[in-house]
């Protein structure tokens, strides 16, 4: 006679886990017993965004999106990672950030280039409102302009 089917949402919280790399050293018996020089060889470190840094890149880009996507400052996420157990500040946090955006000027670049090239530009100014400054007015200025399409082509032609 068929079924019923029904849906239910079920939230499952994120999870933080420790990914462990573990490198194999190696070095040569008979160099070490003859005395021609014993030298140790280690595989080297897989490439991380942050040489030396306890952050995967699925860390920071969580960090930054929930930072500048929605809004969730560091001292919340600090807070966050507590209820996790894990000890992680927001100064580490905003050191992370920082080395980030250097990490991603190259993009910046080449979208700032692709962004000046265009006919037209739209700019929307927000306020932001930055804690322990009172008096400070502090900005985000957000960039775009219209696709390549063909629709956006034919718009190019009307003057506002």
């Amino acid at each position: 006679m068929g079924e019923t089917r029904s849906e239910k949402l079920e939230f499952v919280p994120a999870h933080i886990k420790v990914v462990e790399t573990v490198r194999p050293k190696n070095a040569c018996k008979q160099c070490g017993k003859t005395g021609t020089g014993n030298q140790v060889k280690i595989a080297p470190m897989p490439a991380t965004p942050i040489p030396k840094g306890i952050a995967t890149s699925s860390l920071l880009s969580q960090i930054i999106s929930a930072k500048y996507q929605y809004g969730l400052p560091l001292y919340r996420q600090e807070k966050m990672f507590n209820e996790y157990g894990i000890e992680l500040s927001r100064k580490t946090m905003s050191d992370w950030v920082i080395l980030c955006s250097e990490l991603l000027t190259p993009l910046y670049v080449e979208l700032k280039t692709k962004l000046l090239s265009k006919p037209v530009i739209h700019a929307d100014e927000t306020p932001l409102k930055v804690i322990k400054a009172e008096r400070a007015s502090s900005y985000m200025w957000v960039y775009c302009c219209g696709s390549d399409t063909e629709q956006s082509q034919d718009m190019k032609n009307i003057v506002l």
